[in-house]
């Protein structure tokens, strides 16, 4: 599983997706030799890789012909409503808290963000509902976030003395 290969940085010197060109070409996979490993050869050719992308353009185009593409659409709002509530559960329980409420507000805002964005905040919202002590997660425990990506209130940090 190759996650986010239109992510990868290209070198002039050494391109990462090189091994992919021999890779998914089942005639040349069967002699797979990793530089590496130069004296070892391997018969690659039952590999099936499995690939994801969040932009085509930047994977090159024989890089691409060799392979099968699917375009994913994003969830639709509900779909997208359904996995922050699932994320929300999996999230509380993870922290101990299986019957903790949640505020629609909270959702609604989540839903807005992008999935690891949105997971970050929930934990934070949790933590902060966790910390108080409360059964429920308030819409004062979610930070807003600008849409240069800070946030609208910090709470400072640091030690605490005990004289």
């Amino acid at each position: 599983m190759l996650d986010e290969i239109d992510k990868v940085a290209t070198d002039p010197r050494y391109d990462p997706l090189g091994a992919l060109y021999t890779l998914l070409e089942e005639d040349t996979a069967r002699k797979f030799r990793d530089q590496s490993l130069p004296d070892v050869i391997v018969d690659a050719s039952y590999l099936r890789v499995v690939a994801t992308a969040n932009e085509v353009e930047p994977i090159p185009l024989p890089l691409r012909s060799r392979m099968m593409m699917f375009h994913i659409e994003p969830p639709s709002p509900e779909q997208a409503r359904r996995i922050v509530e699932s994320m929300f559960r999996s999230l509380a329980r993870q922290m101990g808290m299986p019957d903790i409420e949640v505020p629609p507000a909270v959702i609604e805002q989540a839903v807005r963000l992008e999935p690891r964005r949105a997971k970050l905040l929930l934990q934070g919202a949790l933590a902060t509902a966790l910390a108080s002590d409360r059964p429920r997660v308030e819409i004062s425990d979610w930070e807003t976030v600008q849409p240069t990506g800070t946030t609208v209130r910090r709470r400072p940090i640091g030690f605490v003395s005990h004289v």
